[in-house]
């Protein structure tokens, strides 16, 4: 399963790098978990969506917080079912203008040719502190 686990999640990244959210979303399973480590409500993105629709809302949020101008997958890992993705982005917060660069990993589970979970991990403190005025 590693082998199509790892180009399900490198196509999700292409389709991201696109533009393509919808063709993005057709990746995810209906029921999809997906979880961006950070205190709920402290930024838009950060806490728990369960499903392809609140993950589609997810990156409405996203888009609306946040201009991306760079996002780099840098090193990928495949193991069977689970695909971790470390990386580095750069954004500019649109409420206050502030730029914020930061590492990144990502890790997903793939079950039945889906992607079922989703779990990120970057400098949270940073979105924080850029939200503020």
């Amino acid at each position: 399963m590693s082998n199509a686990s790892l180009a399900l999640v490198q196509d999700v990244y292409a389709k991201f790098g696109a533009g393509d959210v919808a063709g993005m979303l057709s990746a995810f399973d209906e029921d999809i978990r997906w979880v961006v480590v950070g205190e709920p409500g402290a930024y838009p993105t950060f806490g728990q969506v369960q499903g392809r629709a609140a993950v589609g809302a997810f990156f409405a949020r996203l888009l609306e917080a946040e201009a991306i101008t760079e996002f780099t997958p840098r090193e990928f890992i495949a193991d069977g079912d689970r695909v971790a993705v470390f990386g580095h982005l750069t954004t500019t917060v649109h409420a206050t203008g502030k730029v914020v660069a930061s590492q990144w990993a990502h890790r997903f589970v793939v079950a039945g040719g889906k992607i079922t979970d989703f779990l990120e991990f970057y400098d949270t403190a940073q979105y924080v502190a850029a939200a503020r005025a």
